[in-house]
């Protein structure tokens, strides 16, 4: 099967995505829709991105067994302690 789409924009959209729009030939997508795509597709990578963030700083939490929770990475000291 073929893809009869004709590329109209491409370009990278952070350091390892890049993003582009097509279009039906014989149709054209006005600069204001073009504009709209790319806005949407950059804030969908951006989301992605701090939600990424957000688990791994996350994931650095450290289980404390004599308290019975969870400490930050950046926790004060307080919350190590046996």
């Amino acid at each position: 099967m073929s893809c009869r789409l004709q590329l109209v924009w491409h370009g990278a959209l952070g350091e390892y995505s890049d993003g582009c729009i097509c279009q039906l030939p014989g149709k054209h997508v006005s600069a204001d829709a073009a504009a709209a795509t790319l806005a949407t597709i950059v804030d969908m990578q951006e989301r992605a991105r701090r939600a990424n963030l957000r688990r791994s700083v996350r994931d650095m939490d450290v289980w404390n067994p004599a308290k019975g929770n969870f400490c930050p990475w950046n926790a004060a000291p307080e919350c190590f302690d046996q």
